[in-house]
């Protein structure tokens, strides 16, 4: 019994938001209420400009060198040092 409910629960799991980019019924974001309206200026804006091929190629540039940067910074070694014992100061 318990099996199936679970099983029925899992079936209604959504694997994307909807058109508001809300999940479920009670999905969705919380952000404060003085940031609703800039939120959602920004994402009429991004709605209005993704398919213009010049934002894509600037998307793209910046993205890449976004990766180009972290890149750099993460291919470098890390320094990995063994404690065996670390002294404790008594209060």
């Amino acid at each position: 019994m318990l099996k199936a409910k679970v099983e029925m629960q899992m079936a209604k799991v959504e694997t994307q938001p909807d058109e508001l980019g809300h999940w479920g019924t009670y999905g969705g974001g919380y952000v404060p209420e003085t940031l609703m309206a800039p939120l959602e200026e920004l994402a009429a804006a991004y709605l209005s400009t993704r398919t213009d091929p010049a934002f894509g190629c600037e998307f793209n540039d910046l993205a890449e060198e976004l990766r180009r940067q972290t890149h750099a910074a993460m291919g470098r070694g890390t320094r990995i040092v063994l404690v065996l014992h670390t002294p404790r100061e008594k209060c």
